[in-house]
């Protein structure tokens, strides 16, 4: 994680701080990663994904609903430098 705002580092449970410069894998569940890992080989092929349901984990190793979409940022050369997302927090919804 190279950039997050407040309210999404927050919506997790942690500081912006705490997680700049870990792996975005901070936010999954053992059980989610297959999930995650689907996510990062479509962004690598097609260079984007658009309204994923995903789970994330808060802090505390609970889970919680959200919708992503994310584009493949390259250099260039065309070799991926990061992904860049949006996600909106589905519990509500859900409920």
């Amino acid at each position: 994680i190279i950039y997050v705002n407040e309210y999404m580092a927050a919506l997790h449970g942690y500081t912006p701080e705490e997680v700049i410069g870990k792996s975005s894998d901070l936010f999954k569940s053992d059980q989610h990663m297959s999930q995650m890992l689907k996510i990062r080989e479509t962004v690598l092929e097609q260079g984007s994904f658009h309204a994923v349901e995903t789970w994330h984990m808060h802090k505390d190793g609970t889970v919680f609903p959200m919708l992503m979409s994310g584009t493949l940022i390259r250099d260039a050369d065309g070799n991926p430098l990061y992904i860049t997302s949006t996600s909106s927090d589905l519990t509500e919804r859900k409920r």
